[in-house]
């Protein structure tokens, strides 16, 4: 799976990141995001209800715990609250 390409680009063509401005966060969805594309997906053969179901809603709520769990470390990191949603 490492050799296919066309995961990432999907990813950057259909994935729409609201409520961050941190590029951490957008890089870490962005790469969840297609980690699962890899695993559930791997013809790319999926509508956008599943890409958004499967893909996008799992790894933004990933990405959301570790925010607020760092928002309660340290007062550098400012709460938000991350959306994403099919292009």
């Amino acid at each position: 799976m490492r050799e296919r390409g066309g995961f990432s680009e999907y990813v950057s063509a259909h994935l729409k990141v609201t409520g961050t401005d941190d590029m951490r966060d957008r890089k870490a969805i962005d790469r969840l995001v297609e980690g699962y594309l890899k695993l559930l997906f791997p013809n790319l053969q999926l509508s956008q209800t599943e890409f958004q179901k499967y893909c996008i809603e799992p790894a933004i709520a990933l990405r959301q715990l570790i925010r607020n769990q760092l928002s309660n470390m340290d007062p550098e990191y400012r709460v938000v609250s991350i959306a994403g949603e099919p292009v």
